[in-house]
């Protein structure tokens, strides 16, 4: 085993024997307490305290060390994840609030225009006279009004033709009369 990764092991075992011999040492012989005292100051005497703070210097190094990269990783692995988790919920979220529609105006579009094309060779010329009525919000049908011009026209004009066929039936009556000599 390398020394350097064991000072800590080598340490305590160090400490821990020469504790346990000077309390043996005082707890037995209460007489030699001073001697146990001075064997464990000469045990803490002969430890190199150079190579010991050098060694505790490297452990807390690589302690830190070990710890920033780990901390770094936990961090990244945070911020990585919270990023994550935003996303899924805007995802969420406008999945819920805002349901995407694609091609809403096109299919409208195309549906209305496919619905008038039927609706145009379904209907008879009344019925479609009467749809773009109700449509346009216009007061009568547009051919009805035609139709009722026309109608007042060919009466009138009935009615003149028999106006005129009077007339001159008469003229033809009073010609006639006219020409028959009286008695």
């Amino acid at each position: 085993m390398d020394t350097n990764q064991n000072w800590y092991r080598q340490m305590l075992a160090l400490i821990l024997l020469s504790a346990s011999k000077a309390a043996v040492e005082f707890l037995t012989n209460p007489s030699s307490r001073s001697e146990a005292v001075d064997q464990l100051r000469n045990a803490f005497g002969e430890i190199d305290y150079d190579s010991l703070a050098k060694a505790m210097t490297r452990a807390i190094n690589e302690a830190a060390d070990t710890s920033k990269d780990a901390l770094n990783d936990a961090i990244d692995n945070l911020r990585a994840r919270g990023v994550e988790a935003v996303d899924d919920a805007k995802n969420r979220a406008e999945k819920q609030l805002v349901p995407k529609r694609g091609g809403g105006k096109g299919k409208l579009i195309f549906g209305l225009l496919i619905g008038a094309i039927v609706g145009y060779f379904l209907f008879d010329q009344e019925k479609r006279d009467q749809l773009l009525d109700r449509l346009t919000g216009a007061s009568g049908p547009i051919q009805s009004t035609t139709q009722s011009f026309g109608q007042q026209a060919a009466s009138t004009y009935n009615q003149a033709q028999t106006q005129a066929e009077q007339a001159a039936t008469e003229v033809e009556n009073k010609a006639t009369q006219a020409e028959t000599p009286t008695e």
